[in-house]
């Protein structure tokens, strides 16, 4: 990106001086005109993406999920990439559809013990569960084999520095993993004064980057990954406002139905002893 921007700014600058001195030379200024437009517009189109990337505006369609651990891998078989290579952590077998093959999963690919723990550990530790799965959703799409090239494990990504001080014997149990998560994510909380932008960038980044640079750091992950949980976080809000606005609405008593005539269908007769 920065070399095309670099390219389209010098070859405007050359343009532009052929179209300055064109016409004491003798020749047309018109066709170095269009040129010298044609590549100022695609400079700022480059740009504008390259900003627009920068800052973490990017769909997260386009952005490729965090890797999971391969379907293939045999029983009690240890990630041989990263410092799993030197690990002793094994990681539990997984069926063909992907689940675990010791677990009673759900068909739709989610064990329904996630949901259970997300609710329990969230009320335990005071965080809203809708931001506990925000973050699952976006470091791990809900896959608790989840890994990372970083050394990040489970269903909420808890790298094995994270994992020792949070006291954690296996990031790849469900519920060690979103207790473990979650409480660190209250910590973060805690910290920032429940400032949710820094707490995520913490989260991404880590704490010392986020003090380093006094908010949140200038690095395009980051940024990006802010503004994907916080995406994720408000459409789950406005899921469950609907969701509790119709429940409501279902709870109601039915009241009876009470005949009113429209006001258009008055007849004028009416209207006219009304008003005498």
């Amino acid at each position: 990106m920065l070399t095309i921007i670099l390219a389209c700014g010098f070859l405007y600058t050359v343009l532009l001086g052929i179209e300055i001195t064109s016409p004491y030379l003798g020749g047309m200024r018109r066709p170095w005109t269009h040129l010298r437009l044609l590549v100022g517009t695609t400079g700022v189109i480059v740009l504008t993406i390259s900003a627009a990337n920068w800052a973490g505006l990017i769909p997260a369609s386009l952005v490729r999920a965090p890797r999971a651990i391969s379907a293939q891998l045999p029983a009690t078989t240890s990630v041989k990439s990263g410092w799993f290579a030197s690990s002793r952590l094994d990681i539990p077998r997984r069926a063909k559809n992907g689940l675990n093959a010791e677990n009673n999963a759900s068909p739709g690919g989610q064990d329904p013990d996630i949901y259970r723990y997300i609710h329990y550990y969230s009320a335990l530790y005071e965080v809203d569960p809708l931001l506990v799965k925000a973050v699952i959703r976006l470091e791990s799409a809900f896959d608790p084999y989840a890994a990372s090239d970083k050394g990040a494990m489970g269903l909420m990504q808890i790298n094995r520095i994270t994992a020792k001080h949070l006291g954690m014997s296996n990031p790849f149990d469900i519920r060690e993993n979103i207790e473990g998560g979650t409480r660190y994510l209250k910590t973060l909380l805690k910290k920032h004064y429940w400032d949710l932008h820094l707490a995520l960038a913490s989260y991404n980044a880590g704490p010392t980057a986020v003090s380093r640079y006094n908010g949140i750091p200038p690095f395009r992950e980051t940024r990006r990954y802010i503004w994907k949980v916080l995406s994720e976080y408000r459409k789950l809000k406005r899921l469950d406002k609907v969701f509790r606005e119709s429940q409501f609405q279902a709870s109601r008593p039915d009241r009876p139905a009470t005949s009113r005539r429209p006001q258009a269908l008055k007849s004028r007769t009416g209207s006219k002893q009304a008003a005498g």
